[in-house]
């Protein structure tokens, strides 16, 4: 079994994601869970201790170009994936927000395979 976690607030993206998603993990059984802003996706994320695939966005609740100070960016699930230990084979940074891509790249060095993927790569 694979799994799947996606932050993304943009509920059109979904499907797309979940089809770029279980492309990657390239496996026959996939879990997908999917949360659509930060606080949401720390309550599902800390329920495994390993995801294969974890995909984030950082603009959260219909905004863009977000300060990663806020609490409901991908920059803050970023931070709690560090702070509690969360292990993951892969994760996929999809935002547009250049500044919020680099802040969360750097919390998550030396995690895993980090990756930015810009949305329109994965369709």
């Amino acid at each position: 079994m694979t799994n799947i976690f996606i932050l993304d607030d943009d509920e059109t993206r979904h499907d797309a994601l979940i089809k770029r998603a279980t492309e990657l993990a390239d496996a026959e059984e996939t879990e997908v869970r999917i949360a659509l802003d930060a606080e949401e996706a720390k309550n599902m994320l800390i329920k495994k201790n390993y995801w294969d695939i974890i995909m984030l966005d950082h603009d959260l609740g219909n905004r863009v170009f977000v300060d990663s100070s806020e609490e409901n960016t991908g920059f803050q699930v970023a931070k709690f994936i560090r702070e509690n230990n969360i292990r993951f084979g892969r994760c996929l940074l999809h935002s547009m927000n250049p500044v919020g891509v680099k802040n969360m790249l750097e919390e998550l060095e030396g995690l895993g395979d980090v990756y930015r993927s810009p949305f329109f790569l994965m369709i």
